[in-house]
């Protein structure tokens, strides 16, 4: 861009997050925008008919907002919903089904969510698609983990020490530390400046004070796990705001790892999270798809009870029988965030410009590709740009049994980060 005269500029800002920014802002006035989101269900466990959706939520904001200010949300689906969150309520009789309610709009610790049946075993999908090459589709299927109930034999903890995790200790206790699998190999570090380790599992009373660098503790984790099969990194932890000192010694330890490390992380209460945006090319860090604190999701996701979804490309000459059920364009855009992942990923050295034609083509935000919004013709000609054709923009229908496209109003719940001045 030559000018910052855009109204609104989405990009990434780290896995699971994205930055929203609207300039110029007029003083006194208002600006209203719509963000379009294509988001697979969670299957938290194969094996039961079930599946989850979290809501968008706002982390971070350079505005303020009234405390008694609410969050107006609307979905729609072909599927009603089992459960969700207090201030949801399902709207029976209607075709489609409906669930109406309103949030608050700092809700971001303990975001909205809903529960939706989802038959099992499920049947697979076909996504067809005008963007994808002659004769193709999209399969989708749901896949259990081979290794499905079997808990890690070793596990790095990773707390942040700082004082935002003080309210937060009895929680992991409970629903975490108490639900780890007697025998297992853990190591517990405790972020402090300078980081505190210790065999087993963590104690019950830990000192929560400032604010604490992560990066240390997280090093001192990685090369523990490299020594022990490269066992996964468990790292809770609250907003970190700062960029860490010690990125580039775990950095070297990932790339040397080509992919075998991996740390999960969950994050207690709202804020930035600076650390894993930094480190996103790696494709490292991993947020655990958790809808509740007080859940025992956390353990149930480290014994892989998860379901997957796997998305592929076939040829139109697949036997078309009636097993396939016909999906929407949203399971083709899935695929494509998917198949620009596998492209762009760490050690690849080809794909980038492969990637970069498919976000254009399926008008995907990722972390290389943005979405910029402006208000006239004369503007997009000013910067060279081409508005979005409406025809190849998702639509207001939900994928049936699968994806729910979510409309909600102002403000926006998108994960932002605060802008940071020029």
């Amino acid at each position: 861009m030559r000018q910052r005269r855009d109204p609104v500029l989405v990009t990434t800002a780290g896995p699971d997050r994205v930055l929203l920014q609207c300039f110029p802002v007029p003083v006194d006035g208002s600006m209203k925008t719509r963000i379009g989101i294509t988001a697979p269900l969670l299957v938290p466990d194969a094996e039961k008919p079930e599946a989850a959706l979290r809501l968008p939520a706002l982390v971070e904001q350079n505005f303020s907002a009234a405390p008694n200010l609410q969050t107006t949300v609307w979905i729609e689906s072909d599927q009603p919903s089992l459960t969700a969150s207090e201030g949801l309520k399902a709207i029976h009789g209607e075709n489609p089904s409906a669930i109406r309610g309103e949030i608050p709009a700092d809700d971001s610790s303990s975001a909205a969510f809903l529960r939706i049946p989802l038959a099992i075993p499920y049947s697979p999908v076909l996504s067809r698609d005008a963007r994808l090459p002659e004769d193709s589709a999209i399969l989708q299927t749901l896949e259990a983990s081979d290794d499905k109930l079997e808990f890690p034999p070793a596990l790095a903890i990773v707390i942040d020490g700082s004082a935002r995790m003080k309210a937060y200790q009895d929680l992991m206790a409970k629903y975490v530390f108490d639900l780890i699998p007697p025998g297992t190999q853990v190591r517990t570090i405790l972020a402090r400046d300078v980081p505190e380790a210790l065999d087993g599992p963590p104690p019950y009373l830990l000192r929560f004070a400032g604010g604490c660098d992560n990066g240390a503790a997280m090093v001192e984790a990685a090369e523990w796990s490299a020594t022990n099969g490269y066992a996964p990194i468990l790292w809770l932890h609250a907003a970190q705001p700062l960029e860490s000192t010690d990125l580039e010694a775990l950095r070297q330890i990932a790339d040397f790892s080509r992919g075998k490390l991996s740390i999960l992380s969950h994050q207690y209460g709202p804020g930035m999270d600076l650390v894993s945006e930094k480190l996103a090319d790696l494709r490292l860090v991993h947020p655990l798809p958790v809808l509740r604190d007080d859940s025992s999701e956390i353990v149930d996701f480290l014994q892989n009870k998860a379901g997957r979804w796997k998305r592929e490309m076939i040829s139109k000459a697949f036997p078309m029988s009636g097993e396939f059920r016909e999906g929407s364009t949203h399971i083709a855009r899935l695929w494509a965030a998917d198949e620009i992942a596998r492209l762009t990923a760490p050690h690849r050295k080809t794909g980038h410009d492969e990637a970069l034609q498919l976000a254009r083509d399926f008008q995907l935000v990722t972390p290389i590709s943005g979405a910029v919004v402006l208000e006239t013709a004369a503007q997009y000609k000013a910067h060279d740009l081409t508005p979005a054709d409406p025809a190849t923009t998702p639509g207001i229908v939900p994928e049936p049994g699968t994806l729910l496209l979510l409309f909600i109003g102002a403000p926006l719940l998108l994960a932002l980060r605060r802008r940071q001045a020029a």
